[in-house]
């Protein structure tokens, strides 16, 4: 079954990919999203630069940070006697009802 899906939310010429199956992508074209299903297969398409894919395609690498360098002269180490300890009593456990999932 093919059916161009209108309306998605994502650029003209941007590459999609099917999150279930790697290297099932498409570019939107005239602003549609061409999908072809078989055999009652689901499919949900996210950019091909999304987080997702890290590993997966390299554009979808997260751009790696220039290192900046600090002067010698400015670098200062903290002695120890400033570090401070908590003590676990003063630790905090949050409730497992509490904790909220996010979804990608």
């Amino acid at each position: 079954m093919h059916i161009d899906v209108p309306n998605t939310g994502f650029s003209e010429g941007q590459s999609v990919c099917n999150i279930f199956v790697g290297g099932d992508c498409v570019v939107i074209k005239g602003g549609k999203l061409p999908v072809y299903l078989n055999n009652g297969e689901a499919k949900i398409f996210v950019p091909k630069t999304s987080s997702f894919f890290f590993g997966v395609y390299p554009e979808a690498e997260a751009p790696v940070q220039e290192e900046v360098e600090t002067p010698a002269e400015e670098n200062v180490e903290t002695p120890a006697e400033e570090n401070v300890e908590i003590p676990a009593e003063e630790n905090v456990e949050i409730p497992a009802e509490e904790n909220v999932e996010i979804p990608i």
